[in-house]
């Protein structure tokens, strides 16, 4: 099922730092929300939608929507179930077109460029940084150049992908607005304002047209219908809503089967756990069915993200993770042709796909395939 999500008010999704009053004075909003929000406003429709299964799940008691939506407060589906997304999306003129977040290797200088792994021969000698021994250096042109924010529309990500800069990106402004509100701490049995707790929220307004489109499988869900989603419980409606998704450029698979080379862009921001059991920047490979002799050369990734929220079953606060930011690039080499099956069996399991970790079922880390060439 196909949806696409509206807001009836404005929308705040916390950026998963801690906001407490008298202490922290601006609430920052991020737009699009992790998929967690989208898992919880999905769970919370369900049992308004089966009111008869509502009291026992939020008491915690086995009941029959543990089969549909998963353990109060796990980041786990069901096996057979799951969503994807959110991905921004514009409904008009009977289309509904999906946008893309920058990836991190496209850079401005006098146009737009991108930034790949550097050939050796192009490494400086004397050359040193901090990266990993195993990841080369992003090297983009001659010239100064500066980081992109926005987003790209279909026709640019084809570009994109087949290793092309892109001629054009969309400002986020030109789809979202921010909206700055004040207000005050209330001293709830006076109805009084409190001294010290005047505080300011960053609210996001989607332009006309513009909502969430996610994906969801095996959740039995009205075809509209209202919710509540993000900070304050503000008001959003959904419905059904048939947007394409993205396909691969014409050549791409046979670029890579070629050369060899491919890179993973991230859609959604991911959650990747490490081997000493925190979260880390790099995906498990050998889960993320790839090429035997792939291997990782570089990565362009923007700042981690704080991925936090609430229970609202359990109650309290989620623990706040560092993610993987979306569109985060990893570029990988198998440093030989590849055959027909490999790259077909690539595309299977990689293309609009999650990679594997602990929230994959719920949408973090989607992601497509790029072809990439050496600086």
């Amino acid at each position: 099922m196909k949806l696409l999500i509206e807001a009836l008010d404005v929308l705040l999704f916390r950026d998963g730092r801690p906001f407490n009053a008298g202490e922290d004075h601006v609430a920052l909003s991020q737009f699009p929300p992790p998929p967690s929000v989208i898992q919880g406003m999905i769970r919370t429709t369900y049992l308004v939608q089966h009111p008869d299964q509502f009291d026992d799940y939020i008491s915690l008691k086995k009941c029959g929507a543990w089969d549909d939506i998963g353990d109060p407060g796990a980041e786990t589906l069901p096996d057979g179930k799951w969503i994807k997304g959110p991905f921004l999306a514009r409904e008009g003129n009977g289309d509904c077109e999906l946008f893309y977040p920058i990836p991190a290797d496209v850079r401005r200088a006098s146009s737009y460029a991108l930034a790949r792994p550097a050939d050796e021969k192009m490494v400086p000698e004397g050359f040193a940084s901090s990266l990993p021994a195993d990841l080369k250096p992003l090297m983009v042109t001659d010239q100064p150049a500066e980081y992109v924010q926005g987003y790209l529309d279909g026709e640019a990500l084809a570009r994109y992908l087949m290793g092309q800069s892109p001629e054009k990106v969309i400002a986020a402004d030109e789809l979202v607005k921010t909206d700055f509100r004040v207000g005050v701490g209330i001293q709830s049995d006076k109805r009084l304002a409190k001294d010290g707790m005047l505080y300011s929220a960053h609210f996001s307004r989607p332009a006309e047209g513009v909502g969430l489109a996610v994906e969801v499988e095996g959740i039995p869900l009205k075809e509209d219908g209202l919710s509540r989603l993000g900070g304050e419980a503000r008001g959003a409606c959904y419905r059904t809503v048939d947007w394409k998704t993205p396909e691969p450029p014409e050549g791409l698979a046979e670029k890579i089967r070629q050369y060899g080379r491919f890179s993973l862009y991230l859609l959604t921001p991911g959650l990747f756990s490490a081997s000493n059991g925190e979260y880390g920047w790099r995906p498990d490979w050998t889960q993320a069915g790839l090429p035997t002799n792939a291997k990782l050369s570089g990565t362009a990734l923007p700042p981690p993200v704080d991925i936090g929220g609430w229970k609202l079953a359990r109650g309290g606060p989620k623990p706040t993770r560092s993610g993987v930011a979306a569109g985060s690039v990893y570029f990988l080499n198998c440093e030989a042709p590849l055959d027909e099956e490999a790259v077909k069996s690539l595309f299977e399991t990689r293309w609009f796909q999650a990679l594997p970790g602990p929230c994959s079922q719920i949408g973090m880390g989607i992601t497509l395939i790029g072809g990439w060439d050496y600086v």
